[in-house]
């Protein structure tokens, strides 16, 4: 062999030959991811929500207007400044059969003690059964201390003696349930006004933010 052909390369033997590399299989395709696409705006709220606000603070008003009534009633209750006395006095009173009265003084911390003594007669002299109140009531500065429940109409006289600076007052009586009543419809009427004026004000506030490019609602 000359030295031209040494130098040319010469082919690998047959059984020396390189392997082929093995074929791999691909990867599998993956599905593509589907495109953003932003939630859909909430719609407005209908206009029903504010019928029930107007709704609700009408209901509410009703109950603040019955409440205050019934306080206003229990109020009345108190002595007219005619059936008034001081210590030592009298006043006389028409009464009707059945109908429950009320004597009063001014003075809570006096009301009910020994030293007031109070005497209910008739037109012929008679006297009432006075018994003192049952329970506390107290409307303004005037506190339940006795009270008379006459089995016939007509006029009678009240006379009571106490401090000199004690004042009696004939009124009528009250239920503590209806004064009560009063107080707790004025509240919840209270209550539901406000919470229509708030659900009108949030439903105003909602439709103009959600209706901004949408469709009226209606």
């Amino acid at each position: 062999m000359t030295d031209e052909q040494r130098d040319e390369p010469q082919p690998y033997p047959e059984e020396s030959a390189p392997y082929p590399y093995p074929s791999y299989p691909g990867y599998p395709a993956y599905p593509a991811y589907p495109a953003y696409r932003p939630p859909a705006p909430k719609p407005p709220p209908k206009k029903q929500w504010y019928l029930l606000g107007v709704a609700l603070a009408v209901v509410g008003v009703l109950l603040i207007g019955l409440g205050i009534t019934a306080v206003v009633g229990s109020l009345g209750a108190q002595p007219p400044s005619e059936n008034t006395f001081g210590s030592g006095e009298s006043t006389t009173v028409y009464l009707v059969a059945g109908e429950r009265k009320v004597i009063y003084i001014s003075g809570a911390s006096i009301a009910g003690s020994q030293r007031v003594r109070c005497v209910v007669s008739d037109a012929a002299g008679q006297r009432l059964a006075v018994e003192p109140y049952r329970g506390s009531m107290v409307l303004n500065q005037w506190q339940a201390a006795y009270a008379v429940n006459p089995d016939r109409p007509g006029d009678y006289t009240f006379r009571c003696s106490g401090a000199d600076a004690d004042t009696f007052g004939v009124g009528d009586e009250v239920g503590v349930a209806a004064l009560v009543g009063g107080v707790l419809s004025a509240a919840a009427g209270l209550a539901l006004v406000l919470f229509g004026l708030i659900a009108a004000v949030v439903t105003g506030w909602l439709r103009k933010r959600r209706g901004q490019g949408t469709e009226p609602v209606r």
